[in-house]
């Protein structure tokens, strides 16, 4: 595609924001592919899920997938997901 054989010329994404399960591919599989994705490889990346995920499920996400963080929902209140954010920002 055009972003692998750099032929693309836009502007790149800064930080993914997704969820584990949307239509189409799952969260977790755009991760791995956005870490395979040199000119993106490194952005920070958080998945969000409904679904309850133990620590070790976690872990094993964020070692096969390199998401740097997730969190469960209901979502934290607008400043403290913003200051979440902003730290696995700060953090990359």
């Amino acid at each position: 595609d055009a972003v692998n054989d750099g032929s693309y010329s836009g502007t790149f994404p800064e930080f993914a924001l997704m969820d584990i399960r949307m239509p189409g591919p799952r969260g977790d599989e755009i991760a791995q592919r956005i870490r395979q994705t040199p000119p993106i490889s490194n952005i920070p990346i958080v998945l969000m899920t409904a679904f309850a995920l133990s620590e070790d499920e976690m872990r094993t996400m964020r070692a096969e997938t390199g998401v740097d963080h997730i969190i469960n929902k209901p979502l934290p209140d607008f400043m403290q997901l913003k200051g979440i954010l902003e730290n696995i920002i700060a953090q990359k």
